[in-house]
């Protein structure tokens, strides 16, 4: 924004307003590089010549190096995908400080799992991986399973609740972006035959017995199985959404909620949280 700046100037030839047109000290952002490392030169609105100390939060790196730097040139050049950039300096007669909050693009990785049952694999997939990468790494409780695919397929995970993570490798070398869920794949149980999808959903998340299983079931078995109730909480544990099947289904109206992850609870016959998995929501 150009601010104006009015004086009156009294000469032996009259009285003259003097204009002249000013810009108060600014941080200016010129995205570099291809710009999927989070590379930028920031550069202070005034001539160089003054003194600069410039500081860096998150996991921004002032010119590839540390996250401070004291120098009389006003531009620098950052990497990184979050963070703040502050400067500090003593031009216009006083010391002054601009910050700036850095996030190139979406640091939060989302990252979807089909469900499991007994033998079936462990499928995870990155839906919107829509930049360029060097490498993906792909992690089982921490343990490294897979690395360079968009897509897990894994075809004997363990039993039991477990994370799954992935940390995508960003062309410059030295930004990763990660992403977790957890998966729970039900090595015994009838009752644990249940498939929630799509994963992420958006206007409507399906639960339903895994049809194949539900053959396998006696008549007893399968009559429990029309009657469940389905909860879905939020991170903090607040109840959202409360539901009760019609005929082995249940929908669950989610076009009202926010993009996040959710918890979903299934409960057969009043049994305490019988299922329990991660969903994603992305509307």
């Amino acid at each position: 924004m150009v601010h104006s700046l009015q004086q009156l100037l009294t000469t032996n030839c009259g009285v003259y307003t003097v204009t002249k047109n000013v810009s108060p000290l600014s941080l200016i952002v010129s995205p570099g590089g291809n710009g999927y490392c989070g590379e930028a030169t920031i550069s202070v609105g005034i001539p160089s010549g003054n003194s600069f100390y410039w500081e860096a939060t998150g996991d921004l790196e002032i010119n590839a190096n540390g996250q401070t730097l004291s120098t009389t040139d006003n531009n620098i050049g950052i990497t990184g995908t979050n963070g703040t950039i502050a400067v500090t300096t003593s031009a216009c007669g006083s010391l002054l400080t601009l910050y700036y909050d850095y996030q190139p693009y979406a640091r939060q990785l989302s990252i979807a799992v089909s469900s499991i049952i007994g033998s079936e694999p462990l499928s995870v997939t990155i839906p919107d991986l829509d930049y360029a990468f060097d490498n993906i790494y792909w992690y089982i409780d921490n343990d490294l399973v897979e690395t360079g695919i968009g897509t897990l397929f894994f075809s004997n995970p363990p039993c039991g609740e477990h994370e799954v993570r992935a940390e995508v490798l960003l062309p410059c070398g030295t930004t990763v972006v990660v992403g977790s869920s957890y998966f729970e794949r039900y090595c015994g149980g009838w009752w644990r035959s249940m498939i929630i999808y799509p994963n992420p959903a958006s206007s409507y998340l399906n639960i339903q017995p895994d049809t194949e299983k539900l053959k396998t079931l006696s008549a007893t078995e399968k009559s429990a199985m029309k009657e469940y109730e389905a909860l879905l909480y939020d991170i903090s544990g607040k109840l959202l959404l409360k539901g009760k099947s019609n005929g082995y289904k249940l929908n669950l109206d989610t076009r009202h909620l926010k993009s996040d992850y959710y918890f979903i609870h299934i409960k057969i016959d009043g049994e305490k949280e019988i299922i329990k998995k991660q969903v994603i929501i992305k509307n």
